[in-house]
């Protein structure tokens, strides 16, 4: 499943060392024990990673609550946690590692191809899917 892969896939950060399950751990529920995570970049976060099961029914993610879904929640991880400048630097790693024909069968609607870096950008990576079973559950837009 797509979503497994991205969420375990330590080579999708800007350090090649961090996964979304670097901070959200099986074995705590989904959420990160520490006092504070680390992001890509080696710097502490503001908070601990939260938990990621049952947040895809939520109004609002993160501590923050400014992230209206999990595909937005994604998106901003990609600036955030995998410390990527911008999120665009992101596609050659995923058309490296022949993520897009994942994607693109995730995501079959016309104009949702992920081999444009506009797609990444629009409809954001279904990385907390890991968990809930299906990459269909990503918010729509």
């Amino acid at each position: 499943m797509l979503g497994q892969r991205l969420f375990w896939d330590m080579r999708l950060s800007r350090d090649g060392q961090t996964a979304c399950a670097s901070c959200h751990f099986r074995e705590a529920y989904g959420a990160d024990t520490r006092v504070q995570s680390t992001d890509a970049r080696g710097k502490l976060t503001r908070f601990h990673s939260m938990t990621i099961f049952n947040t895809q029914q939520q109004r609002r993610t993160r501590w923050l609550a400014d992230r209206n879904s999990g595909a937005a929640q994604a998106i901003g991880s990609v600036t955030g946690s995998m410390g990527f400048d911008e999120r665009t630097e992101l596609l050659p790693l995923l058309q490296g590692y022949r993520l897009c024909a994942a994607f693109e069968a995730a995501f079959p609607e016309p104009g949702i191809a992920v081999s444009r870096s506009a797609a990444v950008q629009r409809r954001g990576l279904p990385a907390q899917l890991a968990y809930s079973g299906t990459v269909r559950s990503v918010a729509r837009r």
